[in-house]
């Protein structure tokens, strides 16, 4: 792909819409993929791969966020979130 800065917010467009698909798969998909992230990394390398490393960070992000949108609990039983709980360390 052309890295001319007038291609820059196509390839930024065309990586968060591969992160945004990987998403919205694992999504519908969930009952299927056991590991949550499973979409996220084929995702993110492709989106690197066409996009360079701006676009690749961008959808480690865009796929961080859905990850841990439908992933994580809104609430523990335990009572409020915590830093711990969102960062998944268990004590």
């Amino acid at each position: 792909m052309d890295r001319r800065p007038g291609w820059a917010p196509a390839r930024y467009a065309l990586a968060v819409l591969i992160a945004v698909v990987a998403t919205v798969l694992k999504v519908w998909l969930d009952r299927y993929l056991e590991p949550p992230y499973i979409l996220a990394f084929p995702a993110v390398m492709a989106a690197a791969a066409i996009g360079g490393m701006g676009p690749g960070l961008l959808a480690t992000g865009v796929t961080a966020l859905g990850a841990w949108y439908w992933t994580l609990p809104l609430q523990p039983a335990g009572g409020t979130l915590t830093w711990q709980d969102l960062l998944g360390w268990r004590a």
